[in-house]
Parts: structure tokens; C-alpha cells; sequence
């Protein structure tokens, strides 16, 4: 037996780094300070849908394979296709997506991640409201006295976020923690949140756009003309603007509840523009993404570096052209102009609509994960990997942009690569 002190959890894009494990022989045993959701993360080395063998498909039907016959049949895939789409990589290591990027430029691809239909509209709200506030989350911690949580909830998605960042934890300038931090929490249904907010906000569904905007116009001192804004009524409106004017902190976090609503990225740019109002006005005030994957931020972030877009990018000129609705995957799948599909760290059959994941098992996939998934069952190809943060090390960006370690606490199956090993190998293939 032997323990690991300060592991960072991949549980969720929090990447809680205080956790403490014990490890005996290659497996778990215990696990101290993490959430439901962080523990069965850290022993999910153990379940018995765990990818552990290379697949391949032989008249219709998976068999098992070694891997150098599987990433011959991934290399055959990726060159003899016009237009590849290199999906997922929220799940992997920064050092993974750096060398996807690489190998997305050589075989002139597209490459996208989940961040296309999710939290990255944060950057074309950001064009639309010329630039965006931010703050790491322990200058939250320490400094916030108003919290605004807007179309999520952090108890289903985030389960220490409340706990250690934002409600109940004492900072260095807001010693009395719960006590000295005022709350608003606004969504269309009654959550968990909402029963614990100072000030829970009840609005009618796709109506958000109305009542940001209502909020700047109180904010630059124009008078409602309507009784009721979004379904609540407009004193309601006034006490809101009242709480965010009069803070001297503010931390708004946002979630699909905005973002994957009517109006998408300009619920999110109106946000924005609301924040921007309240700091020339001396309220100091951020706005923070509630990010999924542990590593969705860090996909974007390294994005940005490399091509100077988020996602979404097309190299079939050689060069990086973006176009969110032209060269993004859903866009792609939808109007069928891919000829092959590389999914790495992500399972799009789940989660895409019935007729975009049928276009899937229609052209060659391929499957890069760590366990059996729908999409493993209608690949061409799936191909196991160690998993992140627990039989692999690297980067990942926690959802404030700070970029933390992760590190390696067991081995992985034998014969198992992890992700930037198998990358690597298929870069030098492909640049040669």
C-alpha cells in the first residue's frame, strides 16, 4: 500500500487537486476528499466495460487484433480519405491535442471537439461583445461577495464547486464564508441551487436575452416600460440590477441553461456586455464558462496557440480556416461532407442525433478511448488508450484557463498505450 497526495481529479472540469488516494499493486483502494462523481472516476480502471484490446472489423463483425495491425488500418483510413474529421479530445491530455492538431494539419483534416456545440461559444460571444472578464477561481473564493449561477447547477454537474470555490468555503477577504456572500440564482425549473440562493430567479424558458438586456438598460438608468420582463415582475428586475451594482465582487457562472438555449452565443455576448457594464461602473465583475469535459478549456486554449481559433478548424488548404457552422463537426456530419471519422476521447454515437450517428456507422470510424462505447460498435477500428490523470500524465486546463498537472498513480493494462504515445506514432507515420 502506498499513498499519492495532491492527484487532480478528471471527474470534471473543476480538476480538484487536493485529492488523496491509496494505491495497492494497480488498483484504487481508497480515496479521500473527492465526489461521488471524483471517485468513480479514480476506479474506473477496474470496470468491466474497459476498452484493454486493439478491435478491428472483419466482414461486418469486431475482432480482436494486435495494435500494429490496428493502426495500419487507421493510417489506411486517414490517407485514402479526402476530408477526415478528427473528433472529441475534451478527455485527453493538452500534449495529446497538440499532436492531433499536428497530424489534423498533415492530412489536410478538419478538427473540432465538443466544445463546438458547448462551452465555446464563449469565444464568438466574446468577438460579439469585443473581449470578456475572467478571474481564476481562487480569486472567486477569496474575493467574491455576489455570485450569480445562470442556467446551471453545480450540485448535478460540479459537485465541489459550491463547497470549495464558491458558497460555503471561508476566503481570505470573506472569512465568514455563506454568511458574507450574497447569491442569485436564475433557471427555468427549480433546482438544487435554487433552494440555497439568497435569491433564486424563476424566468420563462428562452426568455434570457430579454431580461440581460433589461439589466444593462436599469444599470445605464433607463426605466422599464413592462410590468413583467422574462415572467417575473419588473421589481424583481430592479432588485437584481440593485444587488449587482451595489457588490464590489461579482462572479457570474454560466451554463447550457444560456448558452444551448434561443439565442445560443448572444445570450452569452450579452453576458458579457452586462459584466462590462458593471466594471466601468467600479463593480469588479467576471464571467466564467461551467465547462463539461475536464480538458475542454485546454482544447480551446491550445487551439487558440496554434492556429488562432478555438475549434472547428479546416486545414484542407493547408492553412487554418474557421467558420463555426461550415467547419464544425455537427455541421460536417449533418451535411454529410466528411469521408471518414476519427473520434478520440469522445463518443458522439451517444450524444449526436440518430441520423448524424447512422452517417457514422455508414463511413470508416475509428475509436480511440478507454472503454467500449456505441461508438466502439460501429467503428472500423477501435484502439485502447490509458486513461488521463491515473495511468497517464500531462496537462489539462481546469474550466478559470489554469493549466495544472496531472499525474500517473497506476500502470495501465499491459499493452495498452497512452494517448500521446499512440499519436506520436501515427504523426511520424503520416509526416513520412
Amino acid at each position: 500500500m502506498r499513498e499519492v497526495t495532491h492527484v487532480v481529479c478528471t471527474g470534471c472540469s473543476l480538476l480538484c487537486d487536493d485529492i488523496k488516494v491509496t494505491v495497492e499493486g494497480s488498483s484504487v483502494r481508497g480515496i479521500y476528499n473527492a465526489c461521488s462523481r471524483g471517485c468513480s472516476r479514480l476506479t474506473i480502471e477496474v470496470s468491466e466495460e474497459r476498452l484493454t484490446h486493439p478491435l478491428i472489423r472483419v466482414d461486418g463483425k469486431l475482432e480482436k487484433t494486435n495494435m500494429e495491425n490496428a493502426v495500419r488500418r487507421l493510417l489506411e483510413i486517414l490517407k485514402s480519405a479526402d476530408r477526415p474529421l478528427l473528433y472529441g479530445w475534451s478527455n485527453c491530455v493538452s500534449e495529446a491535442q497538440i499532436l492531433g492538431i499536428k497530424i489534423a494539419r498533415e492530412v489536410r483534416g478538419v478538427i473540432d471537439s465538443t466544445s463546438s456545440f458547448c462551452q465555446g461559444v464563449v469565444y464568438l460571444a466574446a468577438r460579439e461583445a469585443r473581449g470578456f472578464h475572467t478571474a481564476t477561481l481562487g480569486e472567486v473564493l477569496n474575493r467574491a461577495d455576489l455570485l450569480v449561477f445562470w442556467g446551471c447547477n453545480p450540485p448535478e454537474t460540479h459537485l465541489r464547486h459550491f463547497s470549495r470555490y464558491t458558497f460555503f468555503p471561508r476566503g481570505k477577504y470573506r472569512q465568514t464564508g455563506f454568511e458574507e456572500r450574497d447569491s442569485i440564482v436564475v433557471d427555468v425549473r427549480e433546482s438544487g441551487s435554487m433552494k440555497i440562493a439568497r435569491m433564486p430567479v424563476l424566468v420563462e424558458p428562452n426568455s434570457d436575452y430579454e431580461l440581460i438586456e433589461t439589466l444593462r438598460a436599469v444599470i445605464k438608468g433607463y426605466k422599464p416600460s413592462k410590468k413583467k420582463i422574462s415572467g417575473i415582475d419588473v421589481s424583481r428586475v430592479l432588485s437584481i440590477s440593485e444587488k449587482l451594482t451595489s457588490a464590489r465582487f461579482c462572479a457570474i457562472f454560466y451554463g447550457l441553461g444560456l448558452s444551448a438555449t434561443k439565442g445560443t452565443f448572444r445570450n452569452v455576448a450579452v453576458l458579457l456586455s452586462l459584466a462590462s457594464e458593471l466594471n466601468k461602473r467600479g463593480v469588479r465583475c467576471v464571467v466564467l464558462p461551467m465547462a463539461g469535459h475536464f480538458n475542454m478549456v485546454g482544447f480551446n486554449r491550445v487551439m487558440l496557440e496554434m492556429t488562432g481559433f478555438p475549434y472547428g478548424v479546416d486545414f484542407h488548404n493547408g492553412t487554418p480556416y474557421w467558420n463555426p457552422g461550415e467547419t464544425t463537426a455537427f455541421d460536417l456530419l449533418k451535411r454529410e461532407e466528411v469521408d471518414a471519422v476519427i473520434c478520440v476521447g469522445a463518443d458522439p454515437v451517444s450524444h449526436l442525433p440518430l441520423r448524424l450517428a447512422k452517417f457514422l456507422s455508414e463511413i470508416p470510424t475509428v475509436y480511440i478511448g478507454t472503454h467500449r462505447s456505441p461508438t466502439m460498435l460501429v467503428s472500423e477500428v477501435s484502439i485502447p488508450v490509458a486513461l488521463a490523470g491515473i495511468e497517464q500524465e500531462g496537462t489539462a486546463y481546469r474550466l478559470d484557463g489554469v493549466p495544472l498537472l496531472l499525474k500517473r498513480i497506476i500502470d495501465p493494462p499491459d499493452g495498452v498505450p497512452s494517448d500521446v504515445e499512440l499519436l506520436k506514432t501515427l504523426l511520424k507515420k503520416v509526416s513520412g
